[in-house]
Parts: C-alpha cells; structure tokens; sequence
C-alpha cells in the first residue's frame, strides 16, 4: 500500500548548501578583515610618522634651538673670517721671511766689500734702489768701497753723491741699482 501525503507540496525540503559557495563566502570575509586590518596598520603607522615628524617641527622651531643656529651661525662666520685672517696672515709671513732672507744675504754681501775702518750707518732698499749711507776714517776707502761693490756683481749704477769731512770722519752715502737675475 501505499501512503499519500497530501502535505508534501506544503513541507519545503531543506536543501544542502554548496561547499563552493561557503569557502567562497569564508575566503572573501577573510580577505575583507585582512584589507581592513592593513588598512588599520597603514593609518596607525602614518599617524605615528606625523606625530614624530610634529615633534621635531616643534624642536626645530623652539626659541632654544633657533638660539644654538644663531650662534653656531656666528661662529661660523667667525670662523671663515679667522681662516680667512689665517691665511693673509701665512701669506705676510712668508713674504716677511723671504724680505728678511733678502736682506740678510744683501747685507751680507754689502760688508763683505767693506774696507778697514769703513763703518756703516744706513742701509735702504726700495723700488731696486739701493741707499748706502756711512763713515770711514779714510778718504780713499769710500771710493774703495764703490769700487768693491760695483765688482761684486748684481750692483750696478754705483754712485757717490755726498762725502763731507765730520770731526775727522768722512761720512759718504752711496747710490746704487740692484740686478735681480741678469735683467736691469
């Protein structure tokens, strides 16, 4: 026999659900809390870099710091000015050393031409122009002495223009140009 149901167009039958559409459904959620706790990351850490990036404009900008720039700037300045002066000042002393070289080797070499009893006063040297100004306790070793520098070379235009007699002394200066290699 057989049995009727005469309620079963009424009664819905319960259907599975598909396993693709569950993982589907699952993967997708996971997706969307992954994307959004990135999302949270991101923003977390932009917030962060602009609350240091805050904090040093705040450093940067404090009366104290901008005090230590001006200062370092000062110092800085004085600095350049002292090397500067530093330099000038290296430059004058080597010109200072190779001046006094020149006039201890022409010193030098103006009295080794002096004659006995020949004495010097002044020596003067500007523009080439040598002024030799002195004393001798003879007339004849003034003109010795021209003649010793005319001959020791580099000295040329060697002239007396004044010898006067003084409480026994002749008292003479003498004139003369000065060669600097080879050239007059």
């Amino acid at each position: 026999m057989r049995d009727f149901n005469f309620f079963e167009p009424y009664i819905k039958v319960q259907t599975k659900p598909k396993r693709n559409i569950i993982i589907l459904v699952v993967l997708a959620a996971l997706t969307l809390a992954v994307l959004v706790y990135y999302q949270y990351l991101l923003i977390s850490h932009a917030n962060d870099i602009q609350a240091e990036i805050d904090e040093i404009n705040s450093f940067l900008t404090s009366s104290d710091t901008t005090t230590k720039i001006t200062k370092i700037e000062g110092m800085q300045t004085k600095l350049e000015s002292l090397q500067m002066a530093y330099t000038d000042l290296n430059t004058v002393t080597q010109e200072i050393e190779t001046s006094s070289q020149l006039d201890d080797m022409l010193l030098e070499q103006i009295n080794a031409q002096l004659p006995a009893n020949t004495f010097l006063s002044e020596v003067a040297y500007k523009d080439a122009i040598l002024t030799i100004k002195g004393y001798s306790t003879e007339f004849s070793n003034i003109s010795q002495f021209a003649y010793n520098l005319r001959n020791s070379g580099g000295i040329t235009d060697v002239l007396i223009p004044t010898i006067f007699e003084n409480n026994g002394n002749y008292e003479f200066s003498i004139t003369a140009k000065m060669i600097f290699g080879g050239a007059q």
